[in-house]
């Protein structure tokens, strides 16, 4: 018998819920992904559109949330914002131009940031 490796992960996919949504101490969604970050960044385009235009690297605005593993109870801190593209990108979905001109950006969010609020 011969095992494809490149294909071991593609149905690993876990779920994932954002913590402390809509208010403290509830959770919403479910994200899915083969890791925390492909379920973050579903989860941040989720958020960057209730948000809307409000949210963008410019004017220095993050969104920094916690995603929830479902089965392991294991949490995951991002941080994430929406970058203004210098350069559109066009690409076809279903035989229909689409042009992207904001791109979202996310990564895991360092502790060392919490220090920035000490400053004030």
């Amino acid at each position: 018998m011969v095992y494809n490796n490149n294909k071991i992960n593609k149905n690993n996919n876990s779920s994932y819920e954002i913590v402390d949504f809509p208010n403290n101490s509830k959770s919403f969604g479910s994200y899915t992904g083969n890791s925390p970050k492909k379920a973050a960044s579903k989860a941040f385009a989720f958020l960057s559109n209730i948000i809307g235009t409000k949210i963008n690297s410019e004017n220095g605005q993050f969104i920094v949330f916690v995603i929830r593993n479902i089965d392991t109870k294991k949490e995951y801190k991002y941080i994430g914002t929406v970058v203004k593209l210098e350069n559109p990108v066009t690409k076809y979905v279903n035989g229909q131009e689409v042009i992207y001109n904001y791109k979202n950006v996310i990564g895991r969010y360092n502790k060392e940031l919490d220090k920035l609020n000490n400053l004030n």
